[in-house]
Formats: C-alpha cells, sequence, structure tokens
C-alpha cells in the first residue's frame, strides 16, 4: 500500500484526487509546511529534499514531485480515465498540457501565493503578486483558447489529470 505525505495548502490534494478517482487505497500522514513540518529531520528522512507531497511506493522508494507522482499512478495502475497511455494518440497533448501547468503555470502562482518567497524587501510584495497575477491570467489564457476551440475538456471529449489540475488552481 502506498503512504502519502501531505496536507493542508499542499499539492498532495491533486494526488488524493488521483487516488479517490481511480480507487487506490493509501494511508495518509499529515506534514503541517505551517509549522515547518517538512523541513523537520523526520521528514527529511522520508524525503531528503523537503518537498510535500512525497509518495512512498512498495518497493519502499519515495518520489516526490506532485506531477510525476500522477503521471507514475497513471501509468503504473494504467488510468486511462485520467490520462492517455503510451501509445495513445493524445499521449503527446497529455504530456504537454501537463508540463506546461508544472513549468510554466505553477511557478508563477507559487509566485502569486507565496510572494514573500521571491522578494528581497517586503515593500516589493504587492508589486510581485500583481505581475504574477498577470502572468498567470495570460497563461490561464493559453488554456481557455484551447478550451474554446476543442472543449468542454484539455483532450477535448476526454476527461483527464489536466482538467483537475486545472480546477485545483
Amino acid at each position: 500500500m502506498y503512504t502519502l505525505y501531505g496536507g493542508k495548502y499542499t499539492r498532495a490534494q491533486l494526488v488524493q484526487m488521483v487516488m479517490a478517482e481511480a480507487g487506490i487505497d493509501y494511508d495518509l500522514v499529515e506534514v503541517d509546511i505551517i509549522k515547518q513540518q517538512h523541513r523537520n529531520p523526520e521528514y527529511l528522512a522520508v524525503n531528503p529534499a523537503g518537498y510535500v507531497p512525497a509518495l512512498r511506493l512498495d518497493n519502499g522508494e519515495v518520489m516526490h514531485e506532485t506531477h510525476a507522482i500522477n503521471l507514475y499512478l497513471i501509468d503504473q495502475h494504467r488510468l486511462e480515465q485520467l490520462g492517455p497511455l503510451p501509445g495513445d494518440p493524445q499521449r503527446g497533448a497529455f504530456l504537454s498540457g501537463l508540463f506546461f501547468m508544472a513549468d510554466d503555470i505553477e511557478p508563477i502562482l507559487k509566485r502569486m501565493f507565496y510572494t514573500q518567497s521571491y522578494v528581497l524587501d517586503e515593500q516589493d510584495c504587492e508589486a510581485m503578486e500583481k505581475m504574477a497575477l498577470q502572468q498567470a491570467l495570460e497563461r490561464f489564457e493559453v488554456i481557455e483558447h484551447r478550451l474554446a476551440r476543442q472543449g468542454p475538456w484539455y483532450l477535448g471529449e476526454r476527461f483527464s489529470l489536466i482538467d483537475i489540475i486545472c480546477s485545483y488552481w
């Protein structure tokens, strides 16, 4: 059985959504990032990177990075209802959308929600937040255009993990 390390205010909720959608059993270990539990030696022994969520696999290996975990679950459990598997003609569009969310949109949202971590002077927080909001709206416009052309879901008639991620944000 999997062990998911996560909690409030983390993207562990995205992993929980995938596991719920797929009916995958797991144990949840709450990690309170507000109390900096992800920086405690106990958690760093599980995941030296200190990131939340982390997923302990049946073989003891620990994964981190939300989208890597979810892609692993989709492939490992053949969750075609959440994402095209290798060989599926929609796999490329799926991976492009997944990495667009992970590499382009989410870093901007982190700057918007955790502004203080991205400025040297606290007086710059408001400007950083405003700039990040504008950038986020521009990136989400790309998603909106795709949905207008191909919707109702990111992959057209096919619901996927990308739609879960969009609804989360």
